[in-house]
Formats: C-alpha cells, sequence, structure tokens
C-alpha cells in the first residue's frame, strides 16, 4: 500500500465528511443529540479537520512570533552597540578637532 493510496483514502473520507455535513440530516440528528453525543459527531466529522486546522495555524504563528522575538532582540542588542560605537566615535572626534 503506497502513500498515493493513502492519501487518496483521506481524500475520499474528507469528501464525503464534507457533503454529510452540508446535508439537512446532520441538522436533524444535532437537534435530537445530547451534549456528548453531539460532541463526539462533531469530533468524527468535521470537528476533527477544523482541530487540525487551527493546531498547524497555532504551530505557524507561533514559529513565525518566535523568529520575530528572536530577531528583535538580536536587533536591538546590535543597535544599541552601533549607537554605542558611534556615540563613543563621534565624542573622540569632536575632542580631537576641538583641541587641535
Amino acid at each position: 500500500m503506497g502513500m498515493n493510496q493513502i492519501s487518496l483514502f483521506e481524500a475520499k473520507v474528507a469528501n464525503g465528511n464534507g457533503e454529510q455535513s452540508l446535508s439537512r440530516d446532520v441538522y436533524r440528528l444535532g437537534r435530537r443529540f445530547d451534549f456528548y453525543r453531539m460532541l463526539s459527531f462533531y469530533f468524527t466529522t468535521v470537528g476533527f479537520y477544523f482541530s487540525s486546522m487551527v493546531t498547524n495555524q497555532i504551530k505557524y504563528w507561533g514559529s513565525y512570533l518566535d523568529s520575530l522575538r528572536y530577531i528583535d532582540s538580536n536587533l536591538s542588542a546590535i543597535f544599541r552597540e552601533m549607537s554605542d560605537f558611534l556615540r563613543l566615535n563621534l565624542s573622540t572626534w569632536c575632542l580631537d578637532t576641538c583641541t587641535t
């Protein structure tokens, strides 16, 4: 069994869940289910895909924000060092030119 067959099976199941969630039968079932059956029904149909999407988005945005935080901390340290360097060089230049 290859990865292509597994991918086709996943696509078939996802299409079936999509069609099922758009039907009126789901609405009728949902009105008659108790809370726990409704949660079970949700997470075996469209809830699985929604939860997977949210998890992947959180991982993506979390790594993106971590990289921004890392870049920001490094840039602020670099700019601080550059400003100290320029301030020292400017003060020594002023002292050298003003004294001669």
